[in-house]
């Protein structure tokens, strides 16, 4: 958290910390601090691969967005102590997600449900919540989310589901969408999209750079992010950028957008 608080972003840029899973922080130049997805701990039962990213009592974002409520993307044990060490952080889910947030006793007027289609403004940016097909039967709503930090703009698929051409119809208004950053889940394990499907989501959406994520966290459910580079291939219009956990990089849009 200190390295995140300590870096300075310029104007025009975004700065991207990956926390592992489907977990990340991005800071604005206006020193904004969003937090999607964050699992800092072990609470899941598995085989973590690495340490958390840092003491969730010590996170002090702005905002956290939880995509559903999957223990690895609303995790009690990392929402909890976040929303206790600051009474300023909001949170932002799914209606599951937002009853979930309210039964763990964190105060109503923090916490926000959005409905697929809908979008939010804050102070600093806005949020989309975009369609994502539930991986778990249809009994949770899942949501991916179209951040506009206002130039850049980001996409997280959250935990869409194998079987694109299944609900592709539900997501056509992503398709072209050009975002500066795409962030998708690439996975195979517990009916997530998988390298194949995950490669042509994104040639739909067409980002300018696309980095892969929700691997290398579960020893039992991880894949090589080659796997996603080679079904990608050759895309002269989209950057693949592969982070490694607990990594940061910072994308710069260019003055001619």
């Amino acid at each position: 958290m200190k390295r995140i608080l300590s870096t300075r972003v310029p104007k025009n840029s975004l700065a991207i910390f990956w926390l592992g899973q489907g977990g990340f922080a991005f800071k604005t130049s206006s020193a904004t601090i969003v937090m999607v997805d964050p699992y800092l701990t072990h609470s899941c039962k598995a085989t973590h691969i690495h340490p958390p990213a840092m003491d969730p009592r010590e996170a002090t974002p702005d905002y956290v967005f939880c995509t559903h409520d999957h223990r690895d993307h609303l995790d009690p044990d990392t929402v909890v102590p976040i929303a206790k060490s600051d009474p300023s952080v909001e949170f932002v889910t799914t209606p599951e997600g937002a009853a979930h947030l309210l039964q763990l006793g964190i105060e109503k007027g923090r916490v926000q449900a959005m409905q697929i289609g809908e979008t939010r403004k804050f102070p600093t940016f806005s949020a989309k919540a975009i369609y994502a097909e539930c991986t778990s039967g249809g009994f949770t709503t899942h949501m991916g989310l179209v951040f506009d930090f206002k130039p850049i703009t980001v996409y997280i698929t959250g935990d869409t589901k194998v079987g694109l051409d299944g609900y592709l119809e539900k997501m056509k208004d992503l398709v072209g969408l050009r975002p500066d950053v795409m962030l998708t889940a690439i996975n195979r394990g517990y009916s997530n999209p998988g390298p194949e499907d995950a490669a042509r989501l994104t040639k739909l959406v067409n980002p300018r750079v696309v980095i892969p994520m929700h691997f290398d966290c579960f020893a039992e459910n991880t894949i090589a992010p080659n796997a996603f580079l080679q079904a990608l291939g050759d895309t002269p219009t989209i950057k693949p950028v592969v982070m490694k956990f607990n990594e940061s990089y910072v994308y710069a849009r260019s003055p001619e957008g």
